[in-house]
């Protein structure tokens, strides 16, 4: 099987391809710069890889949350993927793609500052791959125990004392290449592919403050 994954959500432009049993992947910390790097990047891998384009069986990117420009990016090129060769699109949380790139542990919290008086977090058990929960909260709905048991990862929201464990978070797609080829089988046999992309963007206007 072959594919390519991308994820520009972050301030890490992250570029994977899967050849058969070999992975390619690059990625780059280029804050407000993917526009200048994504499609470069691409065309690298594949050049390093030694394959055509067209050779792809589906393309998968990072739906969100996150930044608006960077989402979209991302979903603008697995689109032209999608409508030009005609192959399916699987969408990924950027969430969990944090978790998968940078948590330490088992289970998994990412959280992540959606502005104007909001807050999302994904709860995510790794061994499993899966993800128990996603979802935006009010900040005045938090409560501690809702991430007992879990190692953070993400924004810190000094507001309501919220500091992850984690905040010098990172995206590699290299980490998503088993799960988005396990999520492309399960949609396949469900005939749910889609060539369509549905980004998810994040609230207000200073997303990523830390690393954007």
């Amino acid at each position: 099987m072959k594919f390519l994954i991308l994820d520009t959500s972050t301030a890490y432009c992250s570029v994977g391809l899967k050849i058969d049993d070999k992975v390619f992947s690059n990625t780059k910390l280029v804050p407000r710069q993917h526009n200048k790097y994504l499609l470069q990047m691409i065309s690298d891998i594949f050049d390093e890889a030694g394959v055509d384009k067209k050779s792809i069986d589906f393309v998968a990117y990072g739906v969100g949350p996150g930044s608006f420009v960077g989402v979209r990016l991302a979903a603008a090129a697995c689109q032209a993927f999608a409508v030009g060769l005609d192959i399916p699109v699987i969408g990924f949380s950027s969430m969990f793609a944090i978790a998968k790139s940078t948590a330490t542990k088992d289970k998994s919290a990412v959280i992540l500052d959606a502005r104007m008086g909001d807050f999302y977090l994904g709860l995510y058990d790794l061994i499993n791959d899966e993800t128990i929960s996603e979802n935006v909260y009010k900040l005045d709905e938090y409560n501690l125990a809702i991430l007992n048991g879990y190692q953070t990862t993400g924004d810190s929201i000094v507001s309501i004392n919220l500091i992850p464990d984690i905040t010098d978070f990172n995206m590699n797609v290299e980490n998503l290449v088993s799960f988005v080829e396990k999520e492309y089988i399960r949609q396949k046999n469900n005939n749910k592919l889609t060539h369509e992309t549905y980004p998810v963007y994040l609230r207000g206007t200073s997303l990523w403050s830390k690393n954007s």
